[in-house]
């Protein structure tokens, strides 16, 4: 996905924080495309709440505002990659956020 983002060239990374801290997702994407702008954002909460299923409820939609509300509009994000293996389960939510 951000090898092809071509709209404005952003693009956020969430993750946990250990994922962030190891700035190997920014290294990866500016290895294949160094005109890309990357910001990325740790997003822990995200984690024990999809391990308790917590998916389709209010607790987990203002998590996701929390998290990404800011962050994808201060930062003209247009393309968002979930950093974690947990993520994805819920990857619609964050979408409809953008």
């Amino acid at each position: 996905i951000a090898r092809t983002c071509d709209e404005n060239n952003r693009i956020g990374v969430i993750a946990t924080k250990v994922t962030i801290a190891s700035d190997d997702y920014n290294r990866e994407i500016k290895k294949l495309n160094p005109n890309l702008h990357v910001f990325s954002k740790a997003a822990p909460a995200f984690v024990p709440l999809i391990e308790e299923g917590i998916i389709d409820n209010e607790i987990m939609d203002l998590t996701i505002k929390y998290y990404l509300d800011d962050f994808l509009s201060e930062n003209k994000i247009d393309t968002l990659v979930l950093g974690c293996t947990h993520y994805p389960k819920k990857h619609h939510a964050p979408l409809s956020f953008a």
